[in-house]
């Protein structure tokens, strides 16, 4: 009794077992207790939550996506509160320091450019999906060190006009 008392104190259990329940109840075709279960498993995972909570979440509505042989709700079913544009701002910036692949990427990319644009005295970039920006930091440094001075620069940044 003691066992399985710590068992179902245990977040992470219960959301595997759960989950576990819903696939089982689905792949079986026992619709009525598949979705007896999936408003269980609602009550307990939040796309806000702890980390178990967030996987169950997406877990639960691909499971749902697959009963109704659809995945265009999932998305409205997912979607987080957008975060403010200081704090993305803030966030992109966290990400970017700590994650080497994205500083790596924009280097690399910008190097390209500006080697392919050492002689140019006037560069007009066009980005579509910009969304911060942040990108082009580095390369605008490397032309603003340019032996003989900067060149104009002029960035067009045309974002997604679905996402935030």
């Amino acid at each position: 009794e003691k066992r399985q008392r710590e068992l179902r104190e245990d977040p992470q259990h219960i959301v595997k077992q759960l989950l576990t329940k819903c696939a089982e109840a689905l792949s079986e075709d026992r619709t009525e207790e598949f979705l007896k279960l999936v408003q269980e498993a609602r009550g307990i995972v939040s796309i806000n939550g702890e980390p178990i909570q967030r996987l169950g979440a997406y877990l639960l509505e691909g499971l749902v996506a697959r009963h109704g042989n659809s995945g265009t709700n999932i998305y409205r079913a997912l979607k987080c509160r957008e975060p403010e544009s200081k704090e993305l701002l803030s966030y992109m910036k966290i990400l970017y320091n700590i994650c080497p692949y994205f500083k790596f990427g924009y280097m690399a990319a910008n190097g390209a450019i500006a080697e392919a644009l050492r002689s140019e005295d006037n560069i007009h970039i066009i980005d579509f999906q910009i969304a911060q920006g942040t990108q082009w930091i580095t390369l605008i440094q490397a032309l603003a060190a340019r032996p003989g001075g900067p060149p104009h620069v002029r960035i067009t940044g045309i974002d997604d006009p679905v996402s935030k």
